[in-house]
Formats: C-alpha cells, sequence, structure tokens
C-alpha cells in the first residue's frame, strides 16, 4: 500500500518539475542581455574615434521650453532644418481634468499650430475634422489635409465628408488646394524633389491596398506598387515600401482565424470541408520591406522580419529602425510551486539592415526599449533609450561594437523625441498627468514642447 501511495506521488511531481525546467531563469536583478551576433552585419572598424571624440566636444546644451498654451498636444513633428515643432490641438476637446463633465463629446476640431525656442505658440492652419501631420517641401512650404466643409449636408463635419489636400506657407499663408483625396488615401512622403507626393489607399478586402505618385502641379495619380506605407525615398530614386505578410495556416485550425470573409450562399466561391481559403494579412501581421524601382516596376526584398519592424532611416549604405523584441520579460514561473502568471514588458530593439543577407538587432538592457531618431553624418546614429525612470539621449557609433556613448538624461515624463534632418536639434514633450489616470499621454495630458541644440565647444 505505501508502494503504491509513492508512485502515485511521484507521478504528480513529474508534470510539475518538466514545467519548471521549461521555464526560464529569472534572477532578482535585470536578466542578462543577448550576446549580439557581430557576423549578421557588414564588417565594420573596432572602433570610432570619431564618434567619441565629437560627443566628447559636445557643450553642455541648456534645454529651451517653447512659450505655448496649456493643454494636450497631438501629432507633433520637427521641420527638417528644426527651427519649428508643428502640433495639432482640439479646439473641442473638454481641458485635462480628473473628471468629465460633458456626456457627450462633440466632434473634433482641429488647429494646426506652431511653436519655436526664441517665440510662442503660432495658429498655423485650421483642418477640421482631421490630424495628419504635415509634410514639407523644400521651400520651406507645408502639405496640409484638411476636412472643413459638411459637404454631403448632414450639418457636421465628420468622416463622411470628403478630404483636400492643401498647399500653404510654414505659416498658413498662401493657401492653395492642390485636389480632394480619396476616402481612404493618405499622403505619406514626399518625392521627386517635391513635385510628387507618395500616397496610400487602402481596400476594403486587402489591408496593403496601393501606392500611388500624386502630382502636386496636376493633381494627377499614378498606381506604383501594392502596399500599405513608404518608409523611405532613396537618393538613386528607388522606394523602400512595406507589405503586411499574413502568417502561414496553422495545421488543424478548423476556421480561418485573419478575418476572412466567408462567401454567401448566393456566391459563385464555395469551400468544402477539406479545402479553406489561403490566410489574408491583418494590421497586426509582420510587414515585409521591399525595395522598388520605380523606373522599371523592379523588386527585391531587403528585410522579412518574423516580428513586427519599421525601417524609417538611412545612412552610409545602411538601414536604421525599431522592431519588437525577441525576449520577455517577467516570464510565467512557478515560486513555491504554485503556477502564478506574471505581467510580461513588451520592449523594441534598435534595428540594422545593411542587405538582404546582413542585419541584426541590438538591445544591451533587455528592460528597456531603443528608438533611432536621425542619422548625423560622419558621426552616427542619434538614438533614445527609454526606460520606466529616465530616457537617455545616446550616438550609437559605426564600430562593430556598437557603442551607445551617452549625450545627455531626461526624466520619465519626457517622451515623443524628434530630431532635424541633420540630427543636431531635438524637440520633445514634458508631460503632467492632469487628468490623473495614472498614465503620461500628450493627447490627453498637458504637454510641454521642449527644444535642444547639440553645439561643439
Amino acid at each position: 500500500m505505501k508502494l503504491k501511495r509513492i508512485l502515485a506521488a511521484l507521478c504528480l511531481c513529474l508534470p510539475a518539475l518538466g514545467a519548471l525546467q521549461g521555464q526560464p531563469e529569472v534572477g532578482d536583478g535585470e536578466p542578462p542581455p543577448e550576446k549580439p551576433d557581430a557576423s549578421s552585419l557588414k564588417p565594420r572598424p573596432e572602433d570610432d574615434p570619431d564618434a567619441a571624440a565629437w560627443v566628447a566636444r559636445l557643450s553642455p546644451s541648456r534645454p529651451q521650453m517653447a512659450s505655448v498654451e496649456q493643454g494636450p498636444i497631438l501629432r507633433h513633428c520637427l521641420s527638417p532644418d528644426g527651427a519649428r515643432l508643428y502640433f495639432f490641438r482640439d479646439l473641442n476637446a473638454e481641458p485635462p481634468s480628473a473628471r468629465r463633465t460633458r456626456a457627450l463629446p462633440l466632434s473634433p476640431r482641429y488647429v494646426l499650430f506652431s511653436a519655436s525656442p526664441e517665440g510662442s505658440q503660432a495658429r498655423v492652419l485650421e483642418t477640421g475634422f482631421d490630424a495628419l501631420a504635415p509634410l514639407f517641401l523644400e521651400d520651406g512650404r507645408l502639405l496640409v489635409v484638411t476636412r472643413r466643409l459638411d459637404l454631403n449636408g448632414d450639418g457636421k463635419v465628420n468622416a463622411e465628408d470628403d478630404r483636400s489636400l492643401v498647399i500653404c506657407g510654414h505659416d498658413g499663408t498662401a493657401e492653395r488646394e492642390v485636389c480632394a483625396l480619396r476616402p481612404t488615401e493618405t499622403p505619406l512622403l514626399l518625392w521627386k524633389q517635391g513635385s510628387e507626393v507618395l500616397t496610400a489607399e487602402f481596400a476594403r478586402d486587402d489591408v496593403n491596398g496601393w501606392i500611388y505618385s500624386l502630382s502636386l502641379s496636376k493633381g494627377e495619380r499614378r498606381p506604383l506598387c501594392r502596399g500599405f506605407n513608404v518608409s523611405l525615398a532613396l537618393e538613386d530614386g528607388s522606394l523602400l515600401i512595406e507589405r503586411l505578410v499574413a502568417r502561414p495556416p496553422e495545421e488543424g485550425v478548423p476556421m480561418n482565424p485573419w478575418g476572412r470573409r466567408w462567401p454567401m450562399p448566393d456566391e459563385e466561391e464555395e469551400f468544402t470541408d477539406d479545402t479553406q481559403p489561403l490566410p489574408e494579412a491583418g494590421l497586426l501581421d509582420r510587414s515585409e520591406h521591399v525595395l522598388l524601382n520605380p523606373a522599371d516596376g523592379s523588386e527585391r526584398i531587403l528585410y522579412s522580419p518574423s516580428r513586427r519592424a519599421r525601417l524609417h532611416i538611412t545612412g552610409e549604405g545602411s538601414f536604421f529602425g525599431v522592431q519588437e523584441s525577441s525576449s520577455t520579460i517577467n516570464a510565467s514561473r512557478l515560486p513555491g510551486g504554485r503556477f502564478t502568471p506574471a505581467r510580461t514588458l513588451d520592449t523594441f530593439e534598435l534595428l540594422i539592415v545593411d542587405d538582404a543577407e546582413h542585419y541584426g538587432a541590438r538591445q544591451p538592457s533587455l528592460r528597456n526599449s531603443y528608438f533611432p531618431l536621425a542619422w548625423i553624418a560622419g558621426r552616427g546614429l542619434l538614438a533614445v533609450e527609454r526606460s520606466n525612470l529616465k530616457t537617455r539621449l545616446v550616438l550609437v557609433d559605426r564600430s562593430s561594437k556598437l557603442n551607445l556613448l551617452l549625450i545627455s538624461e531626461f526624466g520619465y515624463e519626457c517622451a515623443g523625441f524628434c530630431a532635424s534632418a541633420d540630427g543636431l536639434t531635438l524637440a520633445w514633450l514634458s508631460l503632467e498627468d492632469t487628468n490623473q489616470d495614472g498614465f503620461l499621454d500628450p493627447w490627453q495630458d498637458e504637454a510641454r514642447p521642449w527644444f535642444m541644440r547639440l553645439t561643439q565647444r
């Protein structure tokens, strides 16, 4: 009888021991970072003394706060020359507070503003229902999307009304309408010295849609390729396109989990129990990055990750961006012999792509996220390292070690960092939890713009 009890106890313990062996070991401190694979990138110099000397010669910069009105700030962006920070405000929004007094909020009424370190807040242009970040032409003018007129006659301006693409000066003067945009068309990037703008039009049955080239002088469109985003327009005329890719179907799954619409009874297409439709890409799927030559329409895949990633900076032949981290922090474990679920921490890696065969991700600290800002010519990549307590501004040098050279540190309330085209002017927002919800959100809390210039001694 005792032998049977012992055998039964062993059978109960074996599954728990197997589960314990399958769980990662988590220490009290920060988990050790993954060792980078240097062979995944192209050969680089062992050291970068020029970058280290440039950081050492930086003069202590004093941040300057722009004089703006109190309130939330939406979709801020810095002009390429770093002279002005553009942002939106909703004039119909309630002021940030712990309580909301209006049961039904009014339709948004967005206005584009600008601010500079030397001046105060200046009103640029009222855009109505839309708040898309403006695009900057080389002569300083802005390309803005507006939706200000009740064209369908329902008594209000909302998503049912048509949008217009307009050009105006940096201060909103000399406004001129280019053309009317299609319902699902979004401007992405200026092209061909600002004579054309690349747009994406989404289809109801395909999240990728089409990429168009829209002439700013004639208002005519020309289809280029399938995709949902244009990340970069390179100097050789090629474009870096993003396409969403569906996950492969899982064996044994009885239904399509990607949300494809099954055919109605009156449709000709029919499916049997043995055949199922191929999965379709969704907005939460990964995207592959394709280099397109618009001259002949040829394409080649630059990077096809297994996780979501975004490339938006190029310098010295390489591409830089962010990617979802491959490591999970605070994984579930079995303390004291019992299963206790723990909250995971999602972080982002610094992504570097040299070409289709040489790429890699860097994340020196698994608990921090890394976001590239701009490429500083002859120096390296300007980036921020974000943690729960602070943000560090660093320069990623061009050596094989990809050292992170510290430039400055900021508090946890600083967020939304952006840089000028040369990377020497920075802007960010300082947030205050005015609605007392425990989060810092520039769309809901009061935000203050700050500027800083990187100069040599």
